[in-house]
């Protein structure tokens, strides 16, 4: 079984999904992990075709199509996704997302927390509240739903980690003015996916805070150089 790692390419500032493998052992006697990366074969052309029908149809369908296009959309995107030369897959069926919106809305629309408080103040409270508890049972739903060489993922991130990292830290962030921002962004992955098991290994986060600052600083960089470009050809 491989063992999942995500690392940072610092030549394309992107992070990759990589698999592991432990090779046999060189003239050393040690032996040597085999990283292969990710590759997607998806093309622009082709998914929107897909993206026009599922808007066209959610909207005709006042939004009960959405389930349907978020399977045809995953399913899209994790089929052209190959990993070691497998291809991940979605499993997820339309009528079990429509039961989990049903689910979600039948919380929601809860009696008030408190009587004595307005009925928009006592939804907001109460969506602060169950939004940790929502983002956990969204992410676990969809990594069960996801098959990697007949292998599923799960979630094993609970309510108090969920409520520091998704909320608490992005309000640091804010009050940072962003500064601390690629800070924050880097704790919400390594929340998220070092809370992944794969057939009984968790998945192993390489990446580091300056990574995430280059990441963002050179993208910044990018779009200067390119707006600088522009403005030479207009003169």
């Amino acid at each position: 079984m491989a063992l999942i790692i995500i690392n940072y390419n610092a030549g394309k500032g992107q992070f990759n999904m990589e698999p592991s493998y432990k090779s046999s052992a060189n003239d050393s006697g040690t032996r040597q992990a085999v990283v292969k990366p990710l590759a997607f074969s998806g093309r622009g052309g082709e998914f929107f075709g897909i993206w026009i029908v599922n808007l066209l149809l959610s909207i005709v369908t006042l939004g009960i199509y959405s389930a349907w296009a978020k399977v045809r959309t995953n399913q899209y995107f994790y089929g052209h996704t190959r990993l070691d030369g497998h291809s991940f897959r979605y499993l997820a069926k339309p009528l079990q997302i429509l039961k989990t919106y049903h689910r979600f809305y039948r919380i929601y629309r809860l009696p008030p927390v408190v009587d004595l408080f307005p009925r928009a103040f006592s939804d907001t409270l109460l969506l602060f509240v169950l939004m940790p508890w929502l983002l956990i049972q969204g992410i676990r739903f969809n990594l069960r739903m996801t098959d990697y060489r007949n292998v599923r993922f799960s979630f094993k991130g609970n309510y108090g980690e969920a409520f520091v990292n998704m909320f608490l830290l992005p309000l640091v962030g804010v009050l940072s003015l962003y500064l601390a921002m690629p800070w924050v962004m880097k704790k919400i992955d390594r929340f998220v996916y070092s809370n992944i098991p794969y057939g009984g290994k968790p998945v192993q986060v390489n990446t580091s805070t300056g990574q995430y600052y280059k990441a963002v600083h050179g993208g910044r960089s990018d779009r200067h150089c390119l707006h600088s470009q522009r403005s030479r050809h207009r003169h």
